[in-house]
């Protein structure tokens, strides 16, 4: 049995999808009404807003990253796994590769202006092979055969 709350959300959800033009020539014709209610609401709770946002990103800190990623049209695909005290490397505008933030500051770069990523690729490939981490993926993203 649904309680109270979740009832009223599917009886809106059903309501909104079949009303639309409705609801879109109430909000036309409400709109400054509407804007100053919900300024009301945004300044009254305020503090409520940013203990939510904070308590999120709390309970979801790869969901914040993962959202700037997607934001600057990169991708999210981990090739390997995450450790203490690493950061993500965008190796293309796709995949990531966790390794120690020292490494990852030692060479400024920009996936996006594709600027010194040579560079800082194959210093990050370097030290994968340092430690053994083989990625088999590695290979045909990067475009080498003679990766090992």
């Amino acid at each position: 049995m649904l309680d109270r709350k979740e009832l009223r959300r599917k009886i809106n959800k059903k309501y909104n999808l079949t009303h639309k033009e409705q609801r879109a020539q109430y909000y036309q014709n409400h709109k400054e009404q509407l804007l100053e209610k919900q300024k009301k609401y945004y300044w009254g709770h305020l503090n409520q807003q940013i203990n939510a946002s904070k308590q999120w990103k709390k309970d979801h800190p790869d969901g914040v990253r993962k959202s700037k990623a997607k934001r600057r049209g990169l991708g999210f695909i981990p090739l390997n796994e995450p450790f203490e005290g690493a950061v993500r490397h965008h190796i293309d505008k796709e995949h990531i590769v966790f390794i120690p933030r020292e490494l990852h500051e030692s060479v400024h770069h920009s996936v996006l202006r594709n600027e010194n990523m040579t560079e800082i690729n194959n210093k990050v490939f370097a030290w994968l092979n340092d430690r053994n981490i083989y990625i088999p993926q590695l290979p045909l993203i990067i475009g080498v055969n003679n990766y090992v």
